[in-house]
């Protein structure tokens, strides 16, 4: 991830739907100060994407790694990207 990349798109896989996860990552988003948004998606995952600095983006992906709440992630695939925030805060979409 080079400096100039302060976008992550992610796809969380597992048992992510139906046990507050996407809360779970609204607040851990709030909290670092990420703006974006998080929604379930119809094949069972659930897809987020969060602006900020590459510390909390990197923290924030590790937090949902290795402690969802009552979710089970098997894994997260990510991708980088430099590109315009135009969110104020951190929404859940439906």
């Amino acid at each position: 991830m080079s400096n100039n990349e302060n976008c992550v798109f992610a796809k969380a896989f597992g048992r992510v739907q139906g046990v507050g996860f996407r809360a779970f990552v609204r607040q851990n988003a709030r909290r670092l100060g990420l703006a974006g948004w998080v929604k379930n998606c119809g094949d069972g995952t659930v897809e987020l994407e969060a602006f900020g600095e590459k510390k909390e983006l990197l923290s924030l992906l590790e937090i949902l790694e290795q402690d969802a709440g009552f979710a089970r992630v098997e894994r997260i695939e990510k991708k980088f990207s430099s590109k315009k925030n135009q969110m104020e805060e951190f929404s859940i979409k439906f």
